[in-house]
C-alpha cells in the first residue's frame, strides 16, 4: 500500500478503520476529509482505501464492524442529503443479507470467521525516532519503520478457549522459527483467550520501538505474549532471538499465525521461538536454557491468586547468569570451552555476569493486587522500579483512542 500521498486526516481515517476503532470516530474523520459532511470525496476515499483496499481484502476487520461502520456512514450521509455511492450501498446490502454461518464473507469472497478477525496497526514514527532507529540498527534495518504496518489476528470472542496442545516445527527462508508445544488438557472452566489486544500491550509495543538500544542484539522473551504485537515489535529490532510464551493452545496457534503474517518484515538472522509456558509448572532448567537477556510483559498483574506463580517465574527469569570464560588470542575471541587443550594464550578474561532485566506494562485495575506483587517480589529478592514517567514512550499509534495515563511501566531486576 502506497502511503506517501495519504497524510493528515486521511491517514488517520484509514489507520482508525484498519485498527477497528469506534464507528463514531470513523464518522468524525470522514466528515473531516469531506469538509464537514460525508461528501463524495469522503465516500470515495472510504471505498477505495478502507473497504476495498488490498490489505482489508487480505486481512479483513470483523464483518460486524464493517457493517456497523457502513450503517453509521450511510445514515449520516442520508441525513445530510448526500448521494450515496453505489458501491457502499451494495456492500452494506451484502452485509445485511449475509448470516453468521456464511463461509464466505459478503465482500469480495472474504473468509468469514465469526470469532477471529484482523486488526492492522499503522505506526506513525516521528523523524527523531526514525533517526534513533537508524543510529542503533543501521539504515538497512530502519527503513521498514517508515509507514510500518503490523497486522494481527485477534479474537472477537474474549472468552474463546482451547482444549489441547500440538507439536509442530516451522521454518522459513527469511528467519528461523521454532514452534514447540506440549500436550495438556484444559478444563472448560479454565478456558481463557488472550487473543485480544489490551491497552498495556499497545503501550509496550510503543515502548519497545522507542528504545531499540535496549533490545537490539539481545535475546528477548515475552511472558503472556497474547496476540504478539509486542513480541513482533521486538523481532523488528535486529534482536538475536525472540521467545514468545503463553499458556493457552489457541493463543499459541494464533501467535504463530501472526508471526507468519508479518514475517516479511523480519531479518534473516532473527530466530523466533513460540513456547508454551505454564506459570505454575515452569521449569528452572528450561528457563535457564532459554537464556533471555530482556523480559517483557503486558497486563500480567491482574489476579492476586496468580501473584506467587508470577513472582516465582520472574525470579527464575531474572537470575544472574555467568557466560563462561573466554580467551583473547590474536585479536579474536574464542570461547574457553572450545579451547580446553590450549596451553598458551595472550590474555585471559572472564565475561561479566549477565543480569536480565524485565519491563512490564500494566493498567492498574486494583491497587491492592499491584501492591501485593511489589511486596512479594521484594521478599523474593527482586527490585521493582516505577519508570513510567522517566521512560514513557512517544505515541506511535495516535489513532488508538485510549487513556495512556492509566498505563504504568515497571523495571524489574534482581536486587543488588
Amino acid at each position: 500500500m502506497n502511503l506517501e500521498r495519504i497524510e493528515g486526516a486521511k491517514r488517520e481515517l484509514m489507520a482508525s478503520f484498519l485498527a477497528m476503532e469506534s464507528p463514531t470516530i470513523v464518522l468524525g474523520l470522514s466528515r473531516k476529509i469531506g469538509d464537514g459532511s460525508i461528501s463524495n470525496v469522503a465516500q470515495k476515499f472510504l471505498n477505495d482505501f478502507c473497504f476495498n483496499s488490498t490489505m482489508v481484502r487480505r486481512y479483513p476487520p470483523s464483518s460486524q464492524y464493517m457493517k456497523s461502520v457502513l450503517k453509521v456512514l450511510i445514515l449520516a450521509a442520508e441525513s445530510e442529503g448526500q448521494e450515496i455511492m453505489e458501491d457502499l450501498y451494495n456492500q452494506h446490502i451484502a452485509f445485511l443479507s449475509s448470516t453468521e454461518n456464511d463461509e464466505q464473507h459478503a465482500m469480495g469472497g472474504f473468509y468469514n470467521c465469526t470469532q477471529r478477525c484482523y486488526k492492522s496497526y499503522l505506526y506513525s514514527l516521528p523523524d527523531d525516532s526514525i533517526k534513533k532507529l537508524v543510529s542503533c540498527l543501521g539504515s538497512k534495518y530502519a527503513s521498514k519503520f517508515k509507514d510500518l504496518i503490523l497486522t494481527i489476528q485477534v479474537s472477537s470472542n474474549m472468552l474463546e478457549g482451547s482444549t489441547g496442545r500440538r507439536n509442530s516445527a516451522y521454518e522459513t527462508n527469511q528467519c528461523t522459527w521454532v514452534y514447540l508445544l506440549s500436550i495438556r488438557k484444559v478444563k472448560s472452566a479454565e478456558k481463557k483467550s488472550w487473543c485480544y489486544l489490551w491497552p498495556a500491550g499497545i503501550f509496550l509495543s510503543e515502548f519497545i520501538l522507542a528504545n531499540p538500544n535496549i533490545f537490539s542484539k539481545r535475546s528477548c522473551l515475552e511472558i503472556g505474549a497474547g496476540t504478539g504485537l509486542s513480541i513482533i515489535s521486538l523481532a523488528l529490532l535486529n534482536v538475536s532471538k525472540v521467545i514468545a510464551t503463553d499458556g493457552d493452545c489457541s493463543t499459541l496457534s494464533n501467535l504463530k499465525h501472526n508471526f507468519e503474517i508479518n514475517r516479511h518484515l523480519l531479518e534473516d538472522e532473527t530466530t523466533v521461538e513460540i513456547q508454551e509456558l505454564i506459570w505454575e509448572s515452569a521449569s528452572a532448567k528450561t528457563i535457564t536454557d532459554w537464556g533471555a537477556d530482556i523480559i517483557v510483559g503486558a497486563d500480567l498483574i491482574y489476579d492476586s491468586s496468580s501473584i506467587p506463580y508470577l513472582v516465582a517465574l520472574m525470579v527464575m527469569l531474572l537470575a544472574k547468569r555467568k557466560q563462561g570464560s573466554y580467551l583473547v588470542k590474536g585479536g579474536g575471541v574464542i570461547m574457553q570451552q572450545e579451547m580446553q587443550d590450549e596451553s598458551t594464550h595472550d590474555n585471559s578474561h572472564q565475561t561479566s555476569v549477565t543480569c536480565p532485566i524485565a519491563y512490564v506494562a500494566t493498567v492498574i485495575r486494583n491497587i491492592e493486587t499491584m501492591n501485593l506483587f511489589i511486596s512479594s517480589a521484594s521478599q523474593a529478592g527482586l527490585d521493582v522500579e516505577d519508570v513510567t514517567e522517566t521512560m514513557r514512550p512517544p505515541i506511535f499509534l495516535p489513532q488508538l483512542k485510549f487513556n495512556r495515563s492509566t498505563v504504568c511501566l515497571h523495571k524489574i531486576r534482581q536486587s543488588t
